[in-house]
C-alpha cells in the first residue's frame, strides 16, 4: 500500500481508546429557566458554571455521569457521542439532548426541558470536555456521593 495513503488514513481516522472506555470532565456555562406555563412568566433564571464527569462505554454504546449510576444509551455520530431522550414519567414530560466529543478535548452541549401542568424547566449548557483517567473518575464519584450523603 502507498505510504502516503497510509498516512492520510491514519490522520483522518478518529482515535478511539483501545479499552473502549472513555472518561471525561466537562466544564460548561449554562442558562436554567423556570417558567409558569399559564402566564409565561419567568419564575427563576440562573446562569451556573457546571462541571460534569462522564464515563462512556463505547462497546455497549452507553454513558453515565458522576451524578447517577444508571447507564443511558448513546449513538456515535461522526466525532460526537449523542444522548437523546423523550418521554413522560410521573406526569413530567422530558426532552433531553446531550453531546460530548469522541475525540478529546472537544465541545460539550446539553439542552433539556421538563414540563408538568404548572411549570416548564429549561436548561442549556455549552462548554468543553477534556479527558481524565479511571482513577480520577472513581475519586470524583466517591467525593460526589460522600458530599450528597452528608447534605
Amino acid at each position: 500500500m502507498n505510504p502516503l495513503l497510509i498516512a492520510v488514513l491514519l490522520f483522518q481516522t478518529p482515535f478511539i481508546q483501545s479499552s473502549n472506555s472513555l472518561y471525561m470532565v466537562c466544564r460548561s456555562d449554562g442558562t436554567h429557566t423556570v417558567t409558569e406555563r399559564s402566564s409565561g412568566e419567568v419564575i427563576q433564571e440562573t446562569t451556573p458554571e457546571e462541571f460534569v464527569m462522564f464515563n462512556v462505554d463505547l462497546t455497549r454504546n452507553r454513558i453515565r455521569s458522576h451524578k447517577e449510576s444508571k447507564w443511558n444509551d448513546i449513538q456515535v455520530k461522526g466525532n460526537s457521542i449523542v444522548q437523546e431522550y423523550k418521554g413522560v414519567k410521573q406526569g413530567i414530560q422530558a426532552n433531553m439532548y446531550g453531546e460530548v466529543p469522541l475525540n478529546l478535548p472537544g465541545p460539550f452541549l446539553m439542552n433539556a426541558s421538563f414540563t408538568n401542568d404548572q411549570v416548564k424547566y429549561q436548561a442549556r449548557s455549552e462548554g468543553e470536555c477534556r479527558e481524565i483517567d479511571s482513577t480520577t473518575w472513581n475519586e470524583g464519584v466517591e467525593m460526589f456521593n460522600n458530599a450528597r450523603s452528608t447534605s
